[in-house]
């Protein structure tokens, strides 16, 4: 298996960057998602701009892809949950491909692409810190799964 995580946005803050390298470095060769950046749409409205990603988005999904959408109205997991789901994720798919929209969200085409769709929160985060914090929950997740002891209970 295979995990991507494809993101619209080229510009990570640094410390973003930094702890997003951290985290990828400790996850195995399998789990440490491929990072694909799209570049940002610029266009008159946000619903040209969320089809304009959207198109981008699903274009770089590789053939035979499980596909997670980070959106709001995503199901809310906690830690063990998210565990138990990548394990059967990882278990029963090719790719994995974790998919982040821009700053308006993700089309309506991405979200029906989509396998399963995941919020983080009811809270609101600017898109690039999303990117730290999946990589962080896979992370943690694996740790969980492999009785390592970074997840603390």
């Amino acid at each position: 298996m295979k995990c991507f995580l494809i993101c619209c946005g080229q510009r990570m803050p640094t410390w973003v960057a930094q702890g997003f390298q951290e985290f990828h470095k400790r996850l195995p060769k399998y789990l440490a998602p491929t990072l694909v950046e799209l570049p940002t749409v610029k266009a008159s409205s946000q619903d040209t701009i969320r089809e304009q990603e959207g198109l981008q988005l699903l274009k770089a999904v590789p053939p035979d892809s499980l596909v997670i959408s980070l959106d709001d109205e995503g199901t809310i997991l906690d830690t063990k949950q998210f565990a138990t789901h990548l394990n059967h994720w990882c278990q029963h798919t090719k790719h994995l491909c974790f998919v982040i929209g821009g700053p308006y969200g993700l089309s309506q085409a991405v979200l029906e692409r989509a396998d399963f769709c995941w919020s983080l929160s009811p809270l609101t985060f600017p898109h690039q810190v999303v990117r730290l914090i999946i990589v962080e929950q896979l992370y943690r997740a694996h740790c969980l799964l492999t009785h390592h002891p970074y997840h603390h209970e």
